[in-house]
């Protein structure tokens, strides 16, 4: 996929070509729309793959930071080994991340979800969050109908 323009699954409206580089949030925003796109993930590895292949593609083409060791300017997915089990949901397992976390369960589905943000007794703190992506699994069942 890098490097080749045809590639509609997250090629922006614009017309903006691979090599431009673009900010965190419209990284963000084109790495949603090609997760939404992709063909569902049969399981957890599959789905894990899907994600790691997006984000790589969609940051080297974009950010302008290679890849390698890490960079604080670039964007990167979840990782197996900080899968967390779900209190009571022996088949999803989180994944923390600095302002959102990721949920995918056993039958491949995907979870994106985002901290909000506010003030609470005078102190900024998570509020709440909402979902930005929920990404059903092959046999068509989402994270939400999982939990």
């Amino acid at each position: 996929m890098t490097g080749d323009n045809s590639d509609s699954r997250w090629q922006p409206a614009d017309g903006t070509t691979q090599g431009a580089q673009k900010s965190k949030r419209e990284r963000v925003h084109l790495i949603l729309m090609a997760l939404g796109n992709a063909p569902a993930a049969a399981n957890r590895d599959d789905a894990l793959a899907l994600i790691t292949s997006i984000f790589r593609d969609i940051e080297n083409d974009y950010s302008g930071v290679p890849d390698g060791h890490f960079n604080a300017e670039r964007l990167y997915p979840p990782v197996a080994e900080m899968a967390r089990m779900v209190d009571g949901k022996p088949g999803l397992r989180r994944y923390r991340h600095t302002s959102h976390y990721t949920i995918i369960a056993d039958n491949g589905a995907i979870a994106i979800r985002v901290f909000e943000r506010g003030l609470k007794d005078g102190v900024m703190a998570i509020i709440g969050e909402r979902t930005e992506l929920d990404k059903p699994g092959a046999d068509g069942r989402t994270v939400a109908e999982l939990e």
